[in-house]
C-alpha cells in the first residue's frame, strides 16, 4: 500500500511504501536521470525516473531493525524490495546448461498485477511429492496453484496445510536435536553444534521447469549452530516463493517472452573471486596519483572502481561471445598493471576459467 503527497511550502514530495510483513519505507521522491554503464562500455542514461530518498526504512520477518535502502523492479506503478546484482538487456539473458523456465502468469483484478505469478504443481522432499493447492482469491483469475515470486521477501510463504505437509515430510528426514526457537519465528529449528545437518533435498515444481533448492536456503541460521526451516505458513493461503528459496541461482524475468528462467550458480564463489581481484588491484596501483592517457591526474581510487567496474562485467556475462569482449576491455584498462594482469590470467582466468564461466554463462 502506497501513499504520497506534496508540500509546496517544502517544495517536496513525501511518500510512504508498506511492502508487507512490517517492511515499510518513507522519505521524499525525486526525480532523476539515471544512468547505467551499458556491457558494450557506452553509458546509458534514462530521464524522469522517479526515486525515492528514503529517510526510514524498516524491515519485517527476522530482519527486524532499520535497513539501508530497497529498489524494486515491479510490475506496479510504485515497486520496491529487489536486492543482490541487477543485470539488464542482453546481459540479463539466462542461458546454458540446467536453466529451466517456467511462464509468468498474467494476473487481473484486486490489484494482484503488480506482482510477478508462477505456476506450482508440488514440491517434493526426496521421494516425497506435495502437491501445492492454495485458494482461490475472489475478483481476480488466480488459479490454486498460482504463487507470487518475490526477491524482497527473505522466507517462503505456503498455505498452512502445505506448509505443515512440507514440514513434516522435512522432519521425517532429518534426525537431529530439535532446538526451540525463542523469537517464534520458525517452527521448525535444530541444533547442529555436535553433528552436521544433512539436509534433505527439495524441488519446487513449476509448470515446465523442475527447481531444486540450494540448501543454504532452505535453511537459515538464526545463532551459531542454530538451523531453522526457512519457510512459514500464511492463515489467509498466500504462497510466495522468498529470495531464500531463489538462493545460489541465476534468475532472469523476461518480460518480452513472459517467462521466468532459474539456473543453478555459485554465486559465493564469484564474490569470493571478486574479493580476490579488488585486493590485489590496490597495491598494483599504490598511493599516488595516476596521469589518464589525456595527462590529466586522477586518484587510484577512481582506477580501482574502473578496474572493478570492468571485472564485474566479466562475472556477468551471460554468452561466450560478451564474456570475450568484456575480458578484452579489462585487458585494455588494466595494460599498464601487468603484475596485475598476471595474477588474474594465471589464478583465475586460467585456473578456474570453467568454473568461474559456467557459473553464469554457456560453456566456453
Amino acid at each position: 500500500m502506497a501513499d504520497a503527497s506534496c508540500s509546496y511550502d517544502r517544495d517536496a514530495c513525501e511518500y510512504t511504501l508498506d511492502y508487507g510483513h512490517g517492511t515499510k519505507t518513507q522519505g521524499d521522491l525525486s526525480v532523476e536521470t539515471l544512468t547505467l554503464d551499458s556491457i558494450s562500455g557506452s553509458v546509458i542514461s534514462f530521464s524522469k525516473i522517479v526515486i525515492g530518498c528514503a529517510h526510514t526504512n524498516t524491515q519485517g520477518f527476522e530482519y527486524n531493525g532499520k535497513s539501508s535502502g530497497i529498489v524494486g523492479l515491479g510490475k506496479g506503478p510504485i515497486t520496491s524490495n529487489l536486492s543482490s546484482k541487477l543485470n539488464f538487456g542482453d546481459a540479463a539473458t539466462v542461458s546454458g546448461d540446467k536453466v529451466v523456465s517456467t511462464p509468468m502468469v498474467k494476473m487481473i483484478g484486486n490489484q494482484q498485477k503488480d506482482y510477478y505469478y508462477l505456476t506450482l504443481k508440488a514440491f517434493s522432499v526426496g521421494n516425497k511429492r506435495i502437491k501445492y493447492k492454495g485458494f482461490k482469491r475472489e475478483g481476480t483469475n488466480a488459479s490454486t496453484n498460482n504463487i507470487i515470486i518475490d526477491s524482497g521477501t527473505p522466507v517462503s510463504l505456503l498455505p498452512r496445510h502445505v506448509f505443515h505437509k512440507l514440514e513434516s515430510a522435512v522432519k521425517k528426514v532429518i534426525k537431529l536435536e530439535r532446538f526451540q526457537d525463542p523469537t517464534d519465528s520458525f517452527s521448525l529449528c535444530y541444533n547442529t553444534t555436535s553433528k552436521k545437518l544433512n539436509f534433505p533435498v527439495i524441488t519446487a515444481h513449476f509448470s515446465g521447469a523442475d527447481v531444486k533448492l540450494d540448501p543454504k536456503g532452505v535453511f537459515s541460521t538464526i545463532f551459531k549452530g542454530i538451523e531453522c526451516f526457512a519457510f512459514r505458513p500464511h492463515n489467509n493461503g498466500l504462497g510466495l516463493f522468498g529470495s531464500m528459496a531463489q538462493m545460489n541461482h541465476l534468475i532472469g524475468h523476461d518480460l518480452k517472452r513472459n517467462i521466468v528462467s532459474f539456473k543453478p550458480t555459485d554465486c559465493s564463489f564469484l564474490e569470493v573471486v571478486s574479493r580476490n581481484v579488488r585486493c590485489k588491484v590496490k597495491p598494483a596501483l599504490g598511493t599516488k596519483q595516476v596521469e589518464t592517457e589525456g595527462g590529466k591526474p586522477v586518484k587510484p581510487e577512481v582506477i580501482v572502481d574502473q578496474i572493478m567496474d570492468a571485472w564485474a562485467r566479466i562475472a556477468s556475462s551471460p554468452r561466450k561471445e560478451l564474456y570475450v569482449d568484456v575480458v578484452f576491455q579489462f585487458w585494455k584498462i588494466c595494460e599498464k598493471y601487468l603484475d596485475l594482469l598476471k595474477y588474474v590470467e594465471s589464478t583465475i582466468l586460467d585456473k578456474v576459467k570453467e568454473k568461474f564461466v559456467c557459473a553464469w554463462t554457456d560453456k566456453v
